[in-house]
């Protein structure tokens, strides 16, 4: 940018400046006279009462020195206390004004700055100590609170970056998305489970064997090395044992030779069941059963 165009870019600043803040703008230097300098007056809440209840506890006036290639450049900035701030918070005030001022460079930046360093008064608008007991107290009060603050604020980016770090490794992607069930997994796990099912049976087969030796138990270690594991009934084909004919005929063939004692003590005939009389669950032909109350009634 060339100093013509640097001027035009200044000039029509300070006429923006001039219509904003009005009253806390003041031109320093003459009228017309270049590089222009001039002050602005900065509270955490313009418009506001000085000194008063939600009003301006702390204020600051800026002084600004245009540089011939301003906004190329970064103007000649001062930050002067006018009440309520120590030196060493004005001198932070100053740093604050700067970055600002660099993060805006090649355009007007003054707007920028001065909001820059509201937003700091703002969060430090506070009541000056009157230097009693009370308020050092208070002071003191705040200040902790306000460390604790951070550090609570820092500790959270600490745990937050760690959690993603965390989340890229293998283990953090395992925990998140879960592992994947291939062959080789199943396998791994059925091993490791079947073993767990044999350890559990011999544990039990030790356990009633014990009580067997020591007399609370009537099974023999035969009937009880016969007893099916839980892996050969797993494996067992149970087809036949879902057979309705079969069961059915075992069924009857019991209850036959549960009533054969009873014929032979009376004398009387065994009529054997024909299976053929039981329903196999269809029922259709029976028709409806409510015409039999109708025949009655007639």
């Amino acid at each position: 940018m060339d100093p013509d165009e640097a001027l035009e870019e200044q000039e029509m600043e300070l006429e923006a400046l001039e219509s904003i803040y009005m009253d806390d703008y003041t031109l320093l230097s003459k009228e017309g006279t270049n590089p222009a300098k001039f002050q602005l007056r900065v509270v955490p809440v313009q418009g506001a009462e000085d000194k008063e209840e939600d009003g301006n506890w702390v204020a600051v006036r800026l002084l600004c020195e245009y540089t011939p290639l301003y906004p190329s450049e970064v103007p000649t900035l001062t930050v002067e206390n006018e009440f309520g701030l120590s030196e060493k918070q004005v001198e932070e005030i100053r740093g604050v004004s700067v970055a600002a001022a660099e993060e805006n460079i090649d355009q007007v930046m003054i707007y920028s700055i001065v909001e820059a360093i509201s937003e700091w008064l703002q969060e430090n608008n506070r009541q000056e100590s009157d230097g009693s007991a009370f308020s050092e107290m208070q002071e003191r009060a705040r200040v902790a609170q306000e460390t604790a603050d951070e550090e609570k604020r820092v500790r959270e980016q600490r745990e937050a970056a760690e959690t993603k770090a965390h989340n890229e490794t293998e283990d953090g992607k395992r925990k998140r998305h879960g592992t994947p069930c291939t062959i080789a997994v199943f396998n791994a796990w059925n091993e490791k489970f079947m073993e767990e099912i044999e350890q559990k049976e011999m544990e039990e087969r030790d356990r009633i064997l014990a009580a067997e030796k020591a007399g609370k138990s009537t099974v023999s270690e035969a009937e009880i090395l016969a007893r099916p594991s839980g892996k050969s009934l797993f494996s067992k084909d149970v087809s036949a044992l879902l057979d309705a004919e079969k069961i059915i005929a075992e069924e009857l063939a019991a209850q036959e030779a549960m009533r054969a004692p009873e014929a032979m003590r009376t004398g009387g005939t065994i009529v054997p069941i024909d299976a053929s009389l039981f329903l196999d669950g269809d029922d259709d032909d029976l028709g409806d059963l409510s015409d039999l109350d109708d025949d009655e009634e007639k």
